[in-house]
């Protein structure tokens, strides 16, 4: 549980530091809103370590791996609205 509340914390504060510097580089100017069909947080070797964004079937979701590569946890949202938790390799991103 440690884990997933620190991965979330980084991928938080990631998102604020996007939102606070903003995407238009060093122009001066601040987005408000960054969109992107997919967002992935990668350790210092560029693995995967977490994935929000769309699944194939269009529903979203929030997905940690470990360090092998494996799907470990998802929190989604069915496509008739019902969320939920994945645990083990469930994942079709």
């Amino acid at each position: 549980m440690k884990t997933l509340t620190a991965v979330l914390a980084g991928m938080a504060g990631a998102l604020v530091s996007l939102a606070l510097v903003g995407a238009g580089g060093t122009t001066g100017k601040t987005s408000q809103t960054i969109r992107a069909e997919r967002f992935e947080v990668v350790d210092a070797t560029g693995k995967v370590s977490a994935v929000l964004g769309m699944r194939t079937d269009g529903t979203p979701g929030l997905w940690l791996f470990d360090k092998a590569g494996t799907e470990r946890v998802g929190l989604v949202v069915d496509k008739d609205g019902t969320p939920g938790q994945r645990w083990g390799r469930i994942l079709n991103t």
